[in-house]
C-alpha cells in the first residue's frame, strides 16, 4: 500500500486490539497521518493475509526500523522474501524476540548482510495502584509551550545523540512541532527557572499514552529531576484519561531501569533492535 489512510482503515483495528503492544506503530502511523513524517522518505507498509483474511502488518518509516510487532513469526519467511523482491532495504527491525530473531535470520540469508544488536529494551506499564511520584525533589513541573521551543531542541537532540540516533536539527525541530501541535505534553524540570530536565508524553490513543523522550542532561543528573519529570507527565496523562502509560528502557542502562519501577512503573515484556550492515 502507498496511501497512509488506507492501510490505516484496513490495519487500524489490528493495532487498536492491543495498543500497548502496538504503542510504537499507533503513535507513529498517528504522527504520520496528522502530516507530520520522519524524513523525505515515503513510509512502508506491508499487511499479511492469510486466506483473504488479514493476520498482520508491518510498518516503517525510513529511516527507522522495521516495526515488527504486528508480524506473526510465521510470516518472517513470506515478509522478508517480498521485502526483498520489492527491493527494500530496512537498515534495522525492532519488535519482540521471536518476531525480529526470524526477521532477521531470513533476512541474512536472502541478501547477505550481517545483523547486529542495537538495543535491547523493555516496555514498562504504569501500575496505577503502585504509582509513586518521588518527593522533595528541587525545582518545579512546567508544561512546554512554543516559547520553550529552543530547550526541547536541545534536549531532544543530545537525547539522540547519547541514545545513537539521527541527531539533526530538522529531526529534533519536526519531532517537538509535531508534539505540541497534536495535543500531547512536553515539560520540563526547572530549578530556579533552569531546565535540567525534560520528558515528553503522547495524547492518549485507544486509552494508551506513552513516555518518551525522558532526558536530563549529564551534568544535572544524580538530583531526582529525571523521576519527577517523569512523574509529571505520567500524571499528566492520567489526567487525560489514559488508562494505560507506557514507556521502553534500555536494559543496558540499569539507573532508569530501578528509577522507573520505583515510580511504580512494572515490566511487560522486551523487544529487541537489530541493524543489518553490508
Amino acid at each position: 500500500m502507498s496511501d497512509v489512510e488506507e492501510f490505516w482503515q484496513v490495519v487500524g483495528p489490528l493495532y487498536q486490539q492491543d495498543p500497548i503492544r502496538h504503542t510504537i506503530a499507533l503513535t507513529v502511523l498517528k504522527r504520520v497521518r496528522d502530516g507530520h513524517g520522519f524524513g523525505d522518505a515515503d513510509p512502508i507498509m506491508l499487511t499479511i493475509e492469510d486466506q483473504q483474511k488479514l493476520v498482520g502488518a508491518v510498518f516503517c518509516t525510513p529511516p527507522f526500523p522495521f516495526g515488527l510487532s504486528a508480524m506473526p513469526v510465521e510470516a518472517a519467511r513470506p515478509v522478508a522474501e517480498f521485502a526483498f523482491a520489492e527491493g527494500l532495504k530496512p537498515t534495522s527491525a525492532f519488535g519482540e524476540h521471536p518476531n525480529v530473531e526470524a526477521f532477521a535470520a531470513v533476512w541474512q540469508e536472502l541478501t547477505g548482510v550481517t545483523s547486529a544488536v542495537d538495543t535491547n529494551q523493555r516496555l514498562y506499564r504504569l501500575a496505577k495502584d503502585e504509582f509513586a511520584p518521588p518527593a522533595n525533589v528541587p525545582g518545579e513541573l512546567t508544561i512546554a509551550t512554543e516559547a520553550d521551543r529552543d530547550v526541547l531542541i536541545e534536549f531532544r537532540q543530545a537525547f539522540a545523540v547519547e541514545t545513537g540516533h539521527a541527531a539533526d536539527l530538522s529531526s529534533a525541530d519536526r519531532s517537538v512541532r509535531a508534539s505540541l501541535e497534536s495535543g500531547g505534553c512536553q515539560a520540563i524540570w526547572r530549578v530556579d527557572g533552569r531546565p535540567v530536565s525534560m520528558a515528553a508524553a503522547g495524547k492518549p490513543q485507544e486509552g494508551m499514552s506513552r513516555v518518551a523522550p525522558v532526558y536530563t542532561p549529564p551534568a544535572e543528573r544524580g538530583h531526582g529531576y529525571g523521576s519527577a519529570v517523569t512523574a509529571g507527565v505520567t500524571q499528566w496523562a492520567i489526567d487525560q484519561g489514559a488508562s494505560d502509560v507506557v514507556l521502553f528502557t534500555d536494559l543496558a542502562n540499569p539507573i532508569s531501569n530501578s528509577i522507573y519501577q520505583r515510580i511504580g512503573y512494572r515490566p511487560v515484556f522486551d523487544t529487541v533492535e537489530v541493524t543489518f550492515a553490508d
